[in-house]
């Protein structure tokens, strides 16, 4: 491998610790929204191996979530 690297991260990876409810569902967030943002699909619905639809199933999440990301914020956790 180049410069080294080894093991089945990707570069920048970096662990994190879930803090509290409302930082795991900004990751849940972010995890349905990555499709989207990489043009993979209009919607995270429209993602069909997305857990969003397992989340929606069992009623954590509303059927018609929009996903809209505020701007400037896709991918930041405060």
């Amino acid at each position: 491998m180049a410069k080294g690297d080894a093991g089945i991260w990707q570069r920048r990876f970096w662990e994190h610790h879930i803090r509290d409810t409302a930082d795991y569902e900004a990751h849940m967030r972010y995890c349905w929204l990555n499709p989207v943002k990489h043009g993979l699909a209009e919607r995270p619905v429209d993602w069909p191996y997305s857990s969003i639809h397992r989340d929606i199933r069992e009623g954590r999440i509303e059927a018609d979530w929009s996903g809209v990301i505020p701007e400037g914020r896709f991918g930041e956790f405060a």
